[in-house]
Order: C-alpha cells, then structure tokens, then sequence
C-alpha cells in the first residue's frame, strides 16, 4: 500500500501544502529501495508531514532546512507540540523520518552539503571521537549517537565558548540530565544518556582528569520488567474473545479450549501447547497430593496431576557435584576443565528429571551428546574419565552409583601430535594481527604483542593474559608470572626484540587509555573489555579468524593449528638451536623445564616432537658417534 495514500485527510494536507510536497515521492521511493516495511514507511510518511506543517508555520524555505533546523524542531518545538490529531509526536521516529529526508534531499542537489563544524565544541568532539574509534573500535553508527548526546552536553554548559572540563560541576550535569528526560523521559533515552554520560567521563579519566564527583551524578535508571500493572480484559473482551471461534475458522474448538485454558487455569502459552494432548482427566478432578501438602514437585502437563516427587531433604546432582568441585579445590586443584565438563553433566540430569542412582546409560547419553555432531569415540572417552572420580565419590552418598568402565568407547587417546609454527607462519600471523580493525588503534598492537610474546617465550596463554604492569620490567628484561599452573611462580628472562616490542606496544597502550601499576598488561579495547584484561575466549577466537584468513597446512593431528601450540614450537626450537650450538642437553633440558614452569622434567618431554629438522641433526650426532666411538660422549 501507498503510504502517501493511506495518511489521514489531515497529515496528507499538511504536506500537500507545503515546500516538502514536491519530495515526498523520492522520499517514499527512497524507503522502499531500503527495503523498509509498509507501516515503516507510513509511519515516517506521517512524521514528515509533522516537520512539514512545523515548516508552514515558521516560513521556514527548504534551502535553509539542515541539522540544525531540525534539532530546532525536535527540542524547541515538539517539547511545546500543539498540532491536532493524527500526529507523530515520537522522538525517534521524527529524528530517524528527519535524517533520511536530508539525505534524499542532498542526493537530488536540492539542499547544500553540511559544512564542517568548527570552534572548540568540535575540536572536542574530534578528540573525542579519535578515541571512540582507535581507543574503543566502535563503530560509527555509535559513536555517532554518543557525540550527539555530549555535544549537547557541551553546548548546555559552554555555549560557543572554550571547552574547559574543569568547570563542569555536579550541578550542571544534574541540571542537563534533568533538562533531556524532559524531552523524553523513557527508559531507553535514560540509559543511552547514561551510557553517553559515563563513557565521555572515561575518556576524561584517561586524560588525567578528576571525575568521581560527576559520576557520582549519574545513576543508573531503573528498568522493571513488571513495573507497570499488568492490563487484565475486561468481562465484556473476554465475552467477545470466547463468542469469536467461529464456524469460519480452522480449528475453532481447539482454539477454544486452549484460551478456557489459560482463562480457567492461568496457564502459560508454553504450557498450554506442550499438554493439552496429554491431559488424563479433566483439570481438577482430584486434590493435587504434593499442592495440598505444600512440598515442591514437578507439575506435569497442564497442571494436571501428573508430578513426580522432589523432597527438599534430598540434595540434587547439582549441589552434590559443586560439593565434590569444592572438596578438590581445597586439596590444590583447580579442576577448572572438569568443573565445567560436570557442571554440564549435573544439568543434563536435571533436564531429564533422573531419579535415583546414576548409571552406566546415563553417563553414556551425556558423553555422547554433542550439538555440533562432531563427536568422536576420542571425545566420548574423554568426558567418559571426568565422570569416574565424581562416581566413586557419590558411592559414598548412593551405593547403587555405577561407576563406567574406561573402555566404554575405547581407550583415551594419548598425546595427539601437534602443529610445530615454522618462522615464516609466525612472522604471517603477526603481520595479519596488525591488519585488524580499526587500523592503528589499541587492539591490532594488543593482539600482535600478545601472539608476538607467546611465540618468544612459550608461556601459557593463561599466564600471558593475567600479567599486570608491574610484572612487566623491560628495563630488567623479565616478566615475573605469578601463582599459575602447579601454583608455582618463576621469572622469565626476554629477549631484546621481545623487549622492544613490547616497550612499543606499553607506550601505544598509554597514548589510549590511563595506566597504573595493578592494570592488566594486555587490554581490551571495545565494549564491557574496555580496559579490563582480555579474555581466553576472545585470544582464541581472533587466532582462529586469522588462521583461517592465512590458510594454514594442518601438520598435526588436531582439526587446525591451535594457539597452544606455540608452546610446542617454542620447545622444539629451543633443542633444534641448543642442538646446532653443541651444548649439552641433559643440562640444558632442566633450564627449559624451569622457564617453562614445569614442576617434573617428564612435563617438559611432552611438548618436544620429532621434527624433519630435529631429527636430521640427531642423525647426523649419531653417525658421528658410530664412525668415532672414541671421540668423545655425544
């Protein structure tokens, strides 16, 4: 349907008789190539018939319609909105109706280009922006929306005068929040005011500025969901809803009976589609025994009496496995792998209402489950020997607890061989960090540093990531790793092209955001990370998006080459090199396990791998050694 046509009489005249009338059609064109829906479309039709009677009455001429006039139209002019009905007075809709003319407008040469805003208002807002974009990586749709809201802010307390932060008092922003909920006090503008507000004085802390006595000013608005009192029908709506099913519709009895449903019992929708088929008896017949006695209990569907007991007294899997979780930890085990592999086994039960002792079967559905369809026999085994310690523990509880037999799916699989990182691989992969967005802000140079120190020191990912500042001394050249894996804390001596790399990155850190000594060393630079340590999650989800652009050959035995196993390359490395240099390995071994924070040297055997390289030097050592027995040792 047209939405010029379908305006009312009243709208349709204001922009009939208006400078507007000759653009409406570009303007409803333009909405439909944007592939905007029919009541879009008529709803922004509506809202321009709104700024086109605003124009009528300030004689305002088309070629003097720009930004600012329509920020004069949607502050001045709708806080004090008179126009009769039918009339579009909301906020966002206008603002969005407004923006699209302009840029029709300007497309068919009919209005100017804006000009480019000067003064110290936009010298500010420029700065501010540069850290929005480098600092932050937002992107411009955001930023654009949060410049808006503190260019007001700038414009209420500094007019066209400088911009001195310094005298922007409690006062004057409690003044200006209360002056913009004015406009528009709902729930979404307080937040995105709020949010606006709270990331500009952030910006200012990493200026050096002081701002708790302003963020003390913004509170965070309120958001009930059941704020508002639920709307009940009303006797004569439900009389009508009931006397509406028909002969003319599909199912009209079916219909029926599920509103009597959810009128009579006050069923959820949910509830009333997953049991009206399996309803025994009709909805009462009997006293509920577990209801009547107040004990919690699993109704069936439709609330009828169809539920299986639930005692209070009886702890859940749940409980029982945080239990065990808690116990090993006390013991000095992290356990951190297993307590997620059991946590989701503890909800698998509860999800299929498990009574009684846990068995075989069971243990074997949840280790075969996967979403993925991707499982292996390996994998299977795998979540199968998590579930053997939690099984003998909870015999204590439960005798009848079946405790699974580890050939089940067959043996665990051992140490799978993994992708040695060959020197041009790595230099690819810190060339392609670099290539990330936004270019030349904070978080190509975080994720180069961060791949860049894995590949020279083998650290574990873990330790990489929980560095703080002050464990970071490259005028000593050390990184000091604190309480990691096996509790142990060591010292790890860098080289000097690691060092310089990361002096360059701590200086491209500070330039972006405030510092002090207790702050990760690798930061995040977008969103809730912003400042705050990078996650595990978000390392290994950039390596992945790289390894794929960079199409790696998979030489291990796992799907793709893993962010681990520069941990592998860096051990193989180190023998082939103590290997081309002579030096005696037996001694040398111990100073690796050291810097690689191994509690047993037997660790430390686990990540070397029999290389083309490694094994063409030993070669070579051993003919040596048979062709001269008596040369010496080797």
């Amino acid at each position: 349907m047209d939405p010029i046509t379908s305006l009312h009489a009243r709208p349709k005249a204001w922009l009939a008789n208006s400078v507007l009338a000759p653009h409406v059609a570009a303007f409803s064109g333009y909405l439909t190539r944007a592939r905007y829906s029919a009541r879009s479309r008529g709803n922004y039709v509506a809202s321009l018939a709104h700024l086109a009677r605003w124009m009528s009455q300030c004689c305002l001429p088309l070629c003097q319609l720009d930004e600012a006039a329509v920020e004069l139209f949607l502050s001045r002019h709708l806080a004090r909105c008179d126009c009769p009905r039918p009339v579009v007075r909301t906020l966002s809709a206008l603002r969005a109706a407004c923006a699209h003319l302009l840029q029709v407008l300007r497309e068919n040469k009919v209005i100017a280009e804006p000009a480019g805003a000067t003064g110290p208002i936009a010298e500010e807002l420029d700065r501010y922006d540069a850290h929005l974009r480098e600092a932050r990586g937002l992107s411009e749709g955001t930023r654009r929306s949060g410049l808006r809201l503190v260019q007001r802010l700038l414009r209420y307390k500094f007019a066209d005068g400088p911009v001195v932060f310094a005298q922007l008092r409690p006062e004057d922003l409690r003044q200006f929040i209360a002056t913009q909920l004015e406009l528009r006090g709902t729930t979404s503008n307080a937040t995105a005011l709020t949010s606006a507000l709270r990331g500009y004085l952030r910006y200012h802390t990493s200026c050096g500025d002081r701002v708790q006595a302003l963020a003390g000013v913004i509170a965070s608005p309120a958001h009930w969901s059941l704020a508002p009192l639920p709307r009940a029908l009303r006797p004569f709506e439900i009389k009508r809803l009931l006397s509406s099913f028909t002969a003319e519709l599909p199912s009209p009895r079916r219909g029926y009976a599920m509103v009597r449903c959810a009128l009579d019992l006050g069923l959820r929708s949910s509830e009333v589609a997953q049991g009206g088929r399996r309803c025994p008896a009709p909805p009462f017949a009997e006293h509920h025994a577990d209801l009547r006695q107040a004990r919690p209990s699993a109704i069936g569907s439709g609330g009828i009496a169809v539920a299986r007991e639930c005692p209070m007294s009886a702890p859940t899997v749940m409980h029982r496995a945080q239990t065990f979780l808690a116990e090993r930890r006390r013991l000095g085990f992290q356990a951190r792998n297993p307590g997620y592999a059991l946590i989701s086994f503890a909800r698998f039960v509860e999800r299929r209402r498990h009574q009684g002792p846990l068995t075989v079967e069971l243990m074997a559905e949840w280790a075969r489950r996967d979403k993925a369809q991707r499982g292996t026999a390996e994998t299977w085994a795998r979540r199968l020997k998590i579930l053997r310690p939690f099984a003998r523990w909870m015999r204590q509880f439960e005798p009848r607890t079946a405790v699974p037999d580890e050939l089940i799916f067959g043996p665990v699989p051992g140490r799978v061989a993994p992708h040695i990182y060959r020197d041009e691989e790595i230099v690819a992969l810190l060339a392609a960090a670099r290539t990330l967005h936004p270019k030349g802000g904070l978080r190509p140079a975080t994720f180069e540093a961060v791949f860049g120190l894995l590949a020279s020191t083998g650290m574990r990912v873990s330790e990489a990531l929980t560095l703080r500042d002050a464990d970071v001394d490259l005028g000593a050249g050390t990184l000091t790793v604190r309480r990691t894996k096996f509790m142990k804390s060591r010292l790890v001596p860098l080289h000097w092209s690691t060092v310089e790399a990361l002096t360059r990155y701590r200086k491209r850190r500070c330039r972006a955001t405030h510092t002090s000594a207790q702050m990760p060393f690798f930061i995040g630079s977008r969103g809730r990370r912003l400042g705050r340590a990078l996650s595990q999650r978000q390392v290994h989800r950039v390596f992945i998006e790289l390894r794929n652009q960079l199409g790696w050959i998979n030489r291990g035995a796992t799907e793709g080459p893993r962010l681990h196993q520069l941990r592998h390359a860096f051990a193989v490395k180190r023998l082939l090199l103590w290997h081309r240099q002579g030096i005696d390995l037996d001694q040398a071994m111990l100073s690796l396990s050291t810097y690689l924070g191994h509690t047993k040297i037997s660790h430390t055997y686990w990540y070397l791998s029999a290389v083309p390289e490694l094994m063409t030097l030993v070669g070579k050592r051993f003919e040596r050694f048979v062709t001269a027995p008596g040369a010496g040792h080797e």
